[in-house]
């Protein structure tokens, strides 16, 4: 099993866990990043999805969806946003898949994207509670 340790320098001279800006990431992040990952199994899956076997995808989906959705997670509180945007994430990595260089390092890619994804829809909330008027 592949766990990541937030606590590692990474090249940019944070942790692991901080995102760019230096603010750190959700603490649940490392801790729900625990699948099986299987590189191997992983790039002959994505070599078939490449090759037109669309629905081969859907092995990925099953074997990663709980990660997705707890990396979501520790970002968007709220749980059908957070189902919303872990869709969101599998559409993306589906649409970009031709794109990625190395299809052994699927998983790490997925967790980029998800991170991505779940920073920009907590942004967006946290503007929209910003921008309501208080009432009272």
């Amino acid at each position: 099993m592949n766990h990541v340790d937030d606590s590692k320098p990474s090249p940019s001279g944070g942790t692991a866990g901080q995102a760019r800006g230096g603010t750190a990431a959700p603490a649940a992040t490392s801790r729900a990043l625990s699948p099986t990952v299987q590189p191997d199994a992983d790039a002959r899956c994505i070599a078939a999805v490449l090759a037109g076997e669309r629905e081969r995808f859907s092995e990925l989906v099953g074997r990663y969806e709980d990660a997705v959705t707890s990396v979501v997670r520790a970002y968007v509180q709220d749980a059908h946003a957070a189902e919303d945007v872990a869709q969101d994430v599998f559409v993306n990595a589906f649409t970009a898949l031709s794109q990625l260089r190395d299809p052994r390092l699927f998983f790490p890619w997925l967790v980029q994207i998800s991170r991505h994804r779940a920073a920009q829809t907590a942004q967006r909330q946290d503007r929209r509670q910003e921008q309501r008027p208080l009432t009272g």
